[in-house]
């Protein structure tokens, strides 16, 4: 990506729609100005501010430009996309998981985000670092949560992990939640252990409130004096599309249908089956915004929690049935070839 674009003095698709959005966003942090949106003057940042926040805050040190800073931020996704990812899901595993359970999946936080990226545009990183890079941490704390939400007992680091997490991860890119909050409450509500499930899932919740104050109690407040959401009014004729991530052949076209089908076929692995309720909440989400706008009411960007969010979900799957073909087919005549290596020696 460096090579790519270091020596551009323009955004990667020019200086026009989302770009000047990220311009004037990093902008306005650069020259010290953290808390006013990007293009109201005297209002707070009514877009998810912690990519920007942190974007803009570190290349003060040694950027005088928006541009410079853009560069710096996607180069830091990418860097947080694999060593990140498998820097904190090994520590969860490690150190705060409640009981370890099934086999060893170290390799998932490599594959996981490597799959992903192929599932994408590699430009879709460049233009949205700030939606993808959530997308696929929303994807990776909800099969977390659905692995740990069964377990007997809940340490305080538990609820620390999964509250902050979940708090920062809403600071960078909140709409992921529409269909992430209600996957969640539908594993609360189908463990066995219902009550301490659903407790444990409001206590997350308060946490995460709590984390997101920052930039959510200053909006709130700011919506008593009346508030205008134009993005919502427009009428996009993508809202009506179905997402078929399989429709279209091409090279993704195999990963996209091992990731559909492991994870329709291997639900009963909780990791799994709370990314299916992910992918299945998307596209209620879309059928319900739909049925609304049918009904005379606003669009509600129905075709939003696609792409980012639902690729992510199909990353999993693929993982997950790479795993499940490697154990039942690869790895036993690797072990038969080895034995009969040892006994013909």
């Amino acid at each position: 990506y460096l090579l790519l674009v270091w020596p551009l003095q323009r955004m990667w698709w020019g200086n026009n729609g989302d770009e000047m959005f990220i311009l004037a966003y990093l902008s306005q942090v650069l020259k010290g100005n953290p808390w006013n949106d990007f293009y109201y003057h005297g209002l707070p940042q009514f877009y998810p501010p912690l990519y920007f926040w942190l974007t803009g805050l570190i290349s003060r040190l040694f950027a005088d430009n928006a541009v410079s800073a853009t560069k710096f931020g996607v180069a830091a996704t990418f860097g947080t996309w694999f060593l990140g990812t498998y820097g904190v899901m090994r520590l969860f595993e490690r150190r705060v998981a409640t009981e370890y359970r099934g086999q060893d999946r170290s390799w998932w936080w490599v594959l996981i985000p490597l799959v992903f990226l192929f599932l994408l545009d590699f430009s879709d990183v460049f233009l949205k670092p700030y939606k993808t890079l959530p997308g696929l941490g929303v994807t990776l704390w909800i099969g977390l949560f659905a692995r740990e939400i069964i377990a007997k007992r809940w340490q305080a680091k538990t609820y620390l992990f999964f509250g902050i997490s979940g708090g920062l991860l809403f600071l960078t890119y909140y709409f992921w939640w529409f269909m992430a909050i209600p996957a969640m409450l539908v594993l609360a509500l189908c463990a066995v252990n219902r009550r301490a499930a659903l407790l444990r899932f409001c206590g997350i919740g308060a946490i995460m409130l709590l984390i997101s104050l920052p930039y959510t109690l200053p909006l709130l407040l700011s919506y008593s004096g009346g508030m205008e959401n134009w993005q919502a009014f427009y009428f996009h004729v993508d809202d009506f599309r179905t997402w078929l991530p399989f429709a279209e052949w091409g090279w993704r076209l195999p990963l996209a249908l091992l990731g559909l089908g492991g994870l329709i076929l291997l639900r009963r692995d909780p990791f799994v089956r709370g990314n299916l309720y992910l992918l299945g909440f998307a596209y209620l989400y879309q059928g319900a915004s739909v049925l609304l706008y049918l009904a005379g009411q606003h669009p509600l960007q129905a075709a939003n929690p696609f792409k980012f969010l639902a690729n992510a979900a199909l990353a999993v799957g693929a993982v997950a049935a790479g795993q499940w073909l490697w154990d039942k087919y690869v790895a036993p005549r690797g072990e038969a070839a080895r034995r009969g290596t040892i006994a013909v020696l």
